[in-house]
């Protein structure tokens, strides 16, 4: 998980503590410490923030996938705007979730995201 709000990261390590089949293996502030784990730790799936200092989330997803090909990618963000969106699915994100609806989406995202599917914030696929 990747995110430069140590509060969000909390947030989101209690949400996914009562996921049985889900274990958080790392979590990082920036993109370039992001990358450094995803080598190390080769991951199932990677939450990052669209929006980090540094290497940009969208980035990290590319180039993380580039690394690790096996490596499903969820961006969560604030922004529900269309050209940001599109840019997080065409670098190889499989699933983009709105910050503001993370407790009641994530779950379903993680399962989605597992059978191979594509996962969106509901608000975002009624555009």
């Amino acid at each position: 998980m990747a995110d430069d709000d140590l509060r969000f990261r909390q947030y989101v390590g209690t949400l996914l503590a009562n996921e049985a089949s889900v274990q958080l293996v790392g979590e990082a502030a920036d993109g370039e410490a992001v990358l450094r784990l995803v080598d190390e730790l080769h991951p199932d799936i990677l939450l990052v923030d669209v929006e980090m200092p540094g290497v940009s989330g969208i980035e990290t997803a590319r180039r993380a996938l580039a690394s690790v090909p096996h490596l499903k990618v969820i961006m969560c963000s604030l922004h529900d705007n269309r050209r940001i969106v599109d840019a997080a699915l065409a670098a190889g994100a499989s699933g983009y979730l709105l910050k503001d609806h993370l407790d009641h989406e994530l779950s379903t995202a993680l399962r989605a995201i597992v059978r191979g599917e594509t996962f969106l914030s509901a608000s975002l696929t009624t555009r």
